[in-house]
């Protein structure tokens, strides 16, 4: 009797032990996985982020463009501005040295 006993808390005593062992392996499992998608999410989120970013960053260097690009028509329509009244003033100048020289002309 003894004996079975002492078996019986040895067969117990095993039990009781691999039942922690599982529990703890499952826990640990757990934990790994619970890391895993953890890191998961955040990889998705750095992703997302990024790319969002990188949008973010394309408009604005789309806006940036689109302002160079308003400035040099501005600064071309002035250049063309100037050309266009320097041009017509010389076209008055040169006009006038004409009527001026064959007045001289006309006069001597």
């Amino acid at each position: 009797m003894i004996l079975a006993i002492k078996e019986y808390d040895e067969e117990s005593a095993k039990e009781w032990l691999n039942t922690i062992i599982n529990e703890r392996k499952e826990r640990e499992e757990n934990e790994r996985r619970n890391e895993e998608i953890q890191m998961e999410e955040r990889r998705r989120k750095e992703e997302q982020d990024g790319a969002e970013r990188r949008h973010q960053e394309e408009i604005a260097e789309r806006r940036q463009q689109k302002e160079i690009e308003l400035r040099k028509q501005e600064y071309e329509e002035r250049m063309r501005m100037e050309v266009t009244r320097g041009g017509r003033e010389r076209m008055k100048w040169n006009l006038s040295c004409k009527k001026y020289a064959l007045g001289q002309k006309v006069g001597l």
